[in-house]
């Protein structure tokens, strides 16, 4: 709209310098095309303006999606192992609305519990911060696997916490790949491996 605005404008100014009648005077003496100069000035400190304030606001919600990344990667890690379990048996489907409808409530009990950040140091604000992300996250996980947990046939719950367990510990570069392909392969698949082609 500011670009379409600039443009009319524009579109003026130049009507009103091509139909001057007098040739021979300034450009300078038309009233209304010094009006509409100004108009267009004004209107572009606006648009400077404007712009500053627009990147101002793409910086802000940058920063505070930044901030919630290892969260976002958390959530996504623990709704693609449920995803994952349809592996294990085509009955357990779970829903991404589902999953989001569990986030939700974990978001908001743990806002009620969480203590109201005051204007202090930036740094305890940071701590407060990162502790609440731990907790979102602790709190997540534990809804998360009662849910799945309650969904399964009793055979498949130990494979539903272990396959969670895995992929959380994947995701946080925790998991030594080695001492799992031992475990579930044996010691044939790990001496395998380190055979050369």
């Amino acid at each position: 709209e500011i670009h379409r605005l600039q443009h009319a404008t524009d579109e003026r100014i130049l009507a009103l310098i091509s139909q001057r009648a007098d040739p021979g005077k300034s450009i300078l003496d038309s009233a209304l095309l010094i009006d509409q100069l100004e108009q267009s000035k004004s209107a572009s400190a606006d648009q400077r303006r404007r712009m500053a304030q627009s990147e101002q606001a793409e910086v802000k919600t940058d920063t505070a999606r930044l901030r919630y990344y290892a969260l976002a990667r958390h959530a996504a890690t623990l709704y693609f192992a449920m995803a994952e379990m349809a592996k294990v048996n085509h009955m357990y489907q779970f829903s991404l609305a589902r999953f989001m409808q569990l986030f939700t409530a974990v978001f908001e009990e743990t806002k009620a519990k969480a203590s109201v950040v005051g204007s202090g140091p930036p740094a305890a604000e940071q701590e407060h911060f990162l502790a609440r992300l731990k907790a979102l996250a602790r709190a997540l996980t534990a809804k998360v696997h009662s849910y799945v947990i309650r969904s399964l046939y009793e055979q498949d719950r130990l494979t539903w916490s272990f396959l969670l367990l895995t992929r959380l510990l994947r995701a946080d570069a925790e998991l030594d790949e080695v001492a799992l392909g031992f475990f579930l392969h044996g010691a044939d698949a790990t001496h395998q491996a380190s055979l050369p082609n």
